[in-house]
């Protein structure tokens, strides 16, 4: 993604870039919340899976 200046063709852009889907990285919030559901899970951590 790039710079805006003002203008039409700028608003355009932005209208396009908004309406597109997006991927967010979770990566980093599931390394704290993963160990974290495990520990509130403890009979399903004994390897009885």
């Amino acid at each position: 993604m790039g710079f805006y200046l003002n203008g039409t063709g700028a608003y355009s852009l932005f209208q396009l870039d908004y309406s597109l889907t997006y991927f967010a990285d979770k990566s980093d919030i599931m390394k704290e919340l993963v160990p974290i559901l495990e520990l509130k899970n403890p009979a399903e951590n004994d390897g009885k899976r």
